[in-house]
This record gives structure tokens, sequence and C-alpha cells, in this order.
């Protein structure tokens, strides 16, 4: 499920604790958001129901652990680059 950095705590606070069958959550925001506090992201992964978490920018959004084994980058997008733009999806 697709899940906004931006409402993440909501989402931790509000329905975290009543999912029943395991999910994976993927991240992101299409504009600068500061990032959810370190215990609603160690919440998130603590629970047994959350199998995976995909998150946009790591290094800002990952929390005080961006390496932990249930969270990967999730590439939101790649930035145009005219001409070169086919070498970049090749690339990607």
């Amino acid at each position: 499920m697709y899940v906004q950095i931006s409402s993440l705590d909501d989402f931790v606070e509000k329905v975290l604790d009543h999912l029943s069958t395991k999910v994976v959550v993927i991240s992101g925001q299409w504009q600068n958001t500061p990032p959810a506090r370190n215990d609603t992201i160690q919440r998130l992964l603590d629970n047994q129901y959350i199998m995976h978490w995909f998150c946009q920018n790591l290094p800002k959004y990952g929390g005080s652990n961006p390496y932990h084994p249930k969270i990967s980058p999730f590439p939101y997008g790649l930035k145009e680059f005219g001409d070169r733009c086919p070498l970049a999806f090749t690339a990607y």
C-alpha cells in the first residue's frame, strides 16, 4: 500500500494496529516534507504485518537506520535529461 511520507505518522497511529494481513508499504512524496519520527518508523518496521517498506530518499526519510533489512529505496522517478534521457533509462 502507498503511504505518503507526510501521512506516515497518522498511518502508524491509526491504521497499523488494525492490520490483519501482511502488506508491503511504499512511501514517497512529490514535495519536500519533514521526515516521520524515528519511533514511528521503528513501530512500522517492528510490526509483524509489514513485510517490507520501500521508501523514497532513504537518507532523509529512512529514519535512524535506513539500512534496516525491511527497508529498500524506492525510486520515485527519474530526472529528465533531454537528449540523454534514453541513456538514463538504459543505465537505470
